[in-house]
């Protein structure tokens, strides 16, 4: 038995799994990627006030309820109001159980005669 030829085909063969989950992370970056620039950012929806955490609950048809932005009582009704006007940065991303979900995007909000940026973020959820 020549365990020389054992040994090379077993290195062979994981340089070959190396290269085939570094081709597999490529391709899954470049889809999250592409998918950040067809997003309807418009479609998220601001909740109503929590003034104890000082924060806007936000919904999507996209990412479903379970994102948030935090603002100071101060800016609270300014942010309400103008969040129409908002623009979106660019978002990251994660997949999660077999699913691209938005980890979370910069956004600038016109407040009177200044904007201001706020972060979505993912609340933390219990996952199965």
């Amino acid at each position: 038995m020549n365990l020389k030829k054992t040994d090379d085909y077993q290195k062979r063969m994981n340089r070959k799994d190396r290269q085939l989950e570094q081709t597999t992370r490529d391709c899954r970056d470049r889809i999250i990627n592409k998918f950040g620039n067809t997003v309807n950012w418009q479609a998220f929806t601001i909740g109503k006030y929590d003034a104890n955490n000082e924060l806007y609950p936000l919904q999507s048809k996209l990412f479903g309820d379970k994102y948030s932005i935090r603002v100071s009582p101060h800016d609270a009704e300014r942010v309400r109001t103008n969040f129409s006007k908002t623009t979106f940065g660019v978002p990251s991303f994660e997949v999660e159980y077999n699913v691209i979900v938005l980890r979370k995007v910069d956004i600038t909000v016109p407040l009177d005669d200044y904007q201001k940026t706020y972060t979505i973020s993912r609340q933390p959820s219990a996952q199965p």
